[in-house]
């Protein structure tokens, strides 16, 4: 048995290891290219892609451990039905849960580890790469003055150079048009040559020679008055420097994204809980005082009404002070209610991210006891058949999940439901997969495209959706 086991174990964690960072290289291409348009022409060292990718991979690991467990069990015991192992292990007296046993036991230690990722790692890695890709995105283009065409990336500035040599060590016919908002005069400036050099990539400075300086008054006040604006004066040799601070990476405080829910564990989401409640009990407790009091709706009894609409009708002041006053008190209503609305959906946000954390190790035993059964039945090793059937059950699963997690986030679904949902969906799907595999252990062949899609034919399948 224990040789059974060995074997079984060893022939999974093989194509899992394959097929798991088979899927993450995928994946983070794929996220690179989702933010190519944000990365590409900033000039970024190779450190830094280098970080994004660092930060990017604990992100992949909830999509990849999953669907890879799911292929790895398939492609396993696909191989072990077609081999005939699997008869044999039957006939010797060998339940498939009793071979799956040693399984469990790898997947569930593989989800432990899943489960560390997405409460400790994940929240980290995301914090530090959102905070990253957002000074990335503040990040002007590399500053990267080409011949003929005009540069436009310096604030204030336009420039033109019909002719670079030796990496700016020899300008030809230089054109600087200078428009900053916070002057009054209009500046170009015309050289014959010159030449460029940075100091410390915070400072850019031109060196121009025989050149012009063209200015134009453009306040109003003086053009009212019929003056020349207009002024030309010559010079031999110019130096103008530029700041470049626009165009290097700072980096901001990862404390300013610190309290969203994506970048929390579980200790951070309680108390985030435990703090919106309380804010969200105080808000509507103050406004339901607010507005008694703002009516004085707890005096009123039925002379003071009577009262009331007797001043009502006689005085238009009173008519005209009450409608200011629904004016106001209707803007106050729906002020109060957006924003308890907005305290509602973070609170439902943390509720999210604190049950998927544990939704997700969960699918990785799911995904198990999904594949265990799907490749005894459809006895197929290899990657043909075995990626189809893994394609199209986590296909399902995260699809579900997705729309469920959208439904809580709505608040359509508690949270506490609406996370657990797709799981219990797949439940009767396991147990259904696996008396399939009972009733067809004994023959030797099967029409399992028959048997596998037969199940959503099933009576429990209609009634959920």
């Amino acid at each position: 048995m224990k040789i059974i086991h060995k074997l079984l174990i060893k022939s999974f964690l093989k194509l899992f290891i394959v097929i798991f960072f088979t899927m993450i290289f995928i994946f983070l291409l794929q996220n690179l290219w989702k933010y190519i348009d944000d990365l590409i022409g900033k000039g970024l060292d190779l450190s830094i892609i280098f970080e994004i990718c660092i930060y990017i991979l604990p992100t992949l690991i909830p999509i990849a451990v999953p669907i890879s467990i799911l292929l790895a069990s398939i492609m396993t015991f696909g191989y072990f039905g077609e081999t005939y192992q699997i008869i044999a292990m039957k006939s010797a007296g060998i339940s498939l849960e009793k071979i799956i046993y040693p399984l469990l036991l790898v997947v569930f230690s593989i989800s432990l580890i899943v489960f560390f990722c997405t409460n400790s790692l994940i929240p980290y890695s995301n914090l530090k790469f959102k905070t990253l890709l957002y000074d990335i995105m503040n990040k002007k283009l590399e500053l990267n003055i080409k011949e003929g065409i005009f540069f436009n990336s310096i604030d204030g500035y336009s420039i033109k150079i019909d002719e670079k040599k030796n990496n700016g060590e020899y300008l030809k016919n230089i054109l600087i048009y200078n428009y900053k908002k916070n002057i009054k005069n209009i500046k170009t400036i015309t050289a014959s040559h010159g030449k460029m050099y940075n100091f410390n990539d915070k400072y850019l400075f031109f060196e121009l020679y025989k050149g012009f300086t063209y200015q134009e008054n453009t306040d109003s006040n003086i053009k009212k008055k019929n003056i020349n604006t207009f002024s030309k004066s010559s010079f031999n040799k110019q130096i103008i420097k530029f700041d470049l601070s626009s165009f290097q990476l700072n980096r901001s405080d990862k404390e300013k994204y610190s309290n969203i829910a994506q970048f929390m564990n579980l200790s951070q989401l309680s108390a985030r809980k435990d703090s919106l409640k309380n804010v969200i009990n105080s808000k509507k407790h103050n406004f339901k005082n607010e507005f008694l009091n703002m009516f004085n709706l707890k005096s009123l009894n039925n002379d003071s009404i009577d009262k009331f609409k007797l001043n009502f009708i006689v005085n238009e002041k009173i008519e005209r002070t009450c409608e200011n006053l629904i004016k106001s008190t209707k803007s106050y209503i729906y002020n109060n209610s957006r924003e308890i609305s907005f305290k509602q959906k973070q609170l439902r946000k943390g509720k999210i991210e604190t049950h998927k954390k544990f939704t997700i190790s969960i699918s990785c035993i799911i995904m198990l006891l999904v594949g265990v059964p799907i490749g005894s039945i459809i006895r197929k090793g290899g990657i043909g058949l075995p990626v189809i059937y893994a394609t199209l059950f986590y296909l399902v699963f995260h699809v579900l999940s997705i729309t469920f997690e959208k439904l809580s986030l709505q608040g359509v679904i508690d949270p506490q439901i609406g996370m657990w949902l797709p799981i219990i969906i797949f439940i009767p799907l396991i147990i259904k997969l696996f008396k399939i595999y009972k009733n067809n252990i004994e023959t030797v062949k099967t029409n399992y495209f028959t048997d596998i899609f037969k199940i959503f034919n099933s009576t429990w399948i209609k009634k959920i959706f």
